[in-house]
């Protein structure tokens, strides 16, 4: 029996991993509004995981362990997949590169003018879109526009943060107004990057990224988490999707700051799904260490891991191992919350594993 179920998980293993969209895996998802399909997406999600997730098929042997974690990679890749592309309206479609049409004619302010292209992305409280400004030829910025008045405040906190930490890994902000229906657009650069979620669904990085590539990530991320906490503010929501990673010059840049709380002062309004930390709920405090948890979540992921388990591929180095094992512990007092701290243990990390604290060698993505 056990023989057969190893072969069965290998062979499903085989067909998730041949999947190129989400569609391919969780199938047509009807519903007549985004949020019947989404509930559709998350119990094939649940009923997935329930089957092949490492957790359920304890006491299994160590093959049988590592296929179900290549097979739990793959759902949570293709699910982050399918979540977006249920909120930007175009699950399902056969032109993977397609999106809405703009829902706006082109905005004037007093100092520029937008000419709106195409939805980037979308969540509860706002729609993106790419933009060109003042007849540029190419796109040049995003327009943040909130879907509601009520989602007016987060977008404000954003502008804020990007206003007072002006960091060359975060977004430049450029313009803020608010449309006749009251609703506040924010407009910030064009990142030509990509997210950890849109890398991870490439082919090539289907196992996750190699170590040495996520050595100078690390180092990036810490480096811009570390000059915010220093600024007295926390990001609260840092998340795969709110890490752009552009290959032609190693950047990184944290994004999507609307959860985003001063450290004094400060209670977190919710918890994100699998990188939030298992201390925030409504009314907890303010730490540091929350923002180092979900981003050590991030690196797990990065690296070919399980976000949940914490589970690494066994070619991760164990001094790597460890390093990202002092980021998510459950208990908030024996986690690392110290940016700076973990910034410099990891360039000496990668000077002792890879010879040296930077990277030039080309990151493919395609």
């Amino acid at each position: 029996m056990a023989g057969e179920k190893l072969v069965e998980m290998k062979a499903y293993c085989q067909k998730a991993m041949s999947c190129k969209n989400p569609e391919q895996l969780f199938g047509e998802l009807t519903g007549d509004t985004s949020k019947e399909r989404l509930d559709k997406l998350k119990k094939e999600y649940v009923r997935l995981l329930y089957l092949y997730h490492p957790e359920a098929n304890k006491g299994e042997s160590e093959e049988l362990l590592c296929v179900a974690g290549k097979i739990t990679n793959v759902v949570i890749y293709l699910y982050s997949l399918a979540e977006k592309r249920i909120n930007l309206g175009i699950y399902g479609s056969s032109d993977p590169g397609s999106s809405k049409k703009p829902q706006y004619e082109p905005l004037k302010t007093q100092h520029h003018g937008y000419a709106i292209s195409r939805l980037l992305a979308e969540d509860n409280d706002s729609r993106v879109y790419a933009a060109r400004m003042d007849e540029a030829a190419d796109e040049n910025v995003c327009l943040k526009i909130a879907k509601e008045p009520a989602a007016n405040k987060r977008l404000l906190t954003e502008l804020e943060v990007l206003e007072y930490v002006r960091h060359y890994q975060l977004p430049k902000p450029i313009d803020a107004f608010m449309t006749e229906d009251g609703l506040m657009v924010l407009v910030q650069e064009l990142i030509d990057g990509f997210d950890l979620f849109s890398i991870l669904a490439m082919p090539r990085y289907q196992n996750g990224i190699p170590q040495e590539h996520v050595a100078w990530i690390a180092d990036r991320g810490l480096n811009i988490i570390g000059k915010v906490h220093t600024l007295g503010r926390l990001h609260g929501n840092i998340t795969p999707s709110h890490l752009m990673v552009r290959s032609r010059d190693h950047s990184v840049f944290l994004i999507g700051f609307t959860e985003s709380v001063k450290k004094v002062g400060g209670r977190y309004g919710f918890k994100a799904d699998i990188y939030g930390a298992p201390e925030i709920t409504k009314d907890a405090p303010l730490m540091t260490q929350s923002d180092l948890y979900a981003f050590g979540k991030c690196l797990i992921l990065a690296l070919g891991g399980d976000p949940v388990t914490n589970r690494l591929p066994e070619s991760v180095n164990p001094k790597i191992v460890d390093f990202l094992a002092g980021l998510v512990r459950v208990d908030p007092n024996l986690r690392e919350g110290d940016a700076w701290g973990a910034w410099h243990r990891w360039s000496d990390l990668r000077l002792e594993l890879f010879g040296e604290r930077r990277s030039f060698k080309y990151f493919a993505v395609d």
